[in-house]
């Protein structure tokens, strides 16, 4: 069985139409399943402690699953030209305004993402960061760290959703999520 992990729901909504997923009942919230397709879908809320936490429990209970798919939206720190969605090559940590030096490899090729505790709406912090990453997002290192620990592969496929800057925090999450979502049920389709 696949695990896909969303940190939102407005990310998963094409899942959702095109998927017959069905709610578990039981003890975690916002877990699904599409037994015809052999998936779950896991709705963490945004964090790496988030994320992490949920997903662990995921793990421990569902000893069936084999891969997990992270899908999701991310602010673009790199000013070079990058595809709007995209697969993830190496998740590495942002804490404060240092990088951690444990990064784990997820794929031969891919564009590199941190992950922070808070997003980042400072252009000048984008630019130092665009050193060690061209995406950032607030779930993936979380992610990758239980993945490994489980010992499952994983595969994360982001989509741009701003420029990690002060114009995030005009966006309209509502009006775009629908065009963010189709990306990365696009280009999970296409794996």
């Amino acid at each position: 069985m696949k695990l896909l992990i969303f940190a939102h729901r407005f990310e998963a909504q094409h899942f959702f139409t095109q998927f017959n997923f069905k709610s578990i009942v039981g003890k975690i919230d916002n877990l699904y399943i599409d037994k015809d397709k052999g998936q779950y879908l896991l709705i963490t809320g945004a964090g790496i402690i988030n994320s992490s936490s949920k997903i662990a429990r995921v793990l421990e209970r569902f000893e069936n699953i084999e891969h997990i798919y992270n899908l999701g939206v991310c602010g673009k720190l790199t000013k070079e030209t990058i595809p709007h969605t995209f697969k993830v090559k190496v998740s590495n940590m942002r804490e404060e305004y240092k990088v951690g030096k444990d990064s784990i490899e997820l794929a031969s090729e891919g564009l590199r993402c941190l992950s922070s505790l808070v997003p980042v709406f400072d252009k000048e912090l984008s630019v130092k960061l665009s050193r060690h990453a061209e995406v950032i997002d607030m779930e993936l290192y979380g992610i990758a760290v239980v993945a490994r620990q489980f010992k499952i592969s994983l595969t994360a496929i982001k989509t741009v959703s701003d420029s990690a800057d002060d114009s995030a925090k005009d966006l309209n999450f509502k009006k775009e999520a629908p065009l963010w979502s189709k990306r990365l049920f696009d280009h999970y389709s296409s794996e």
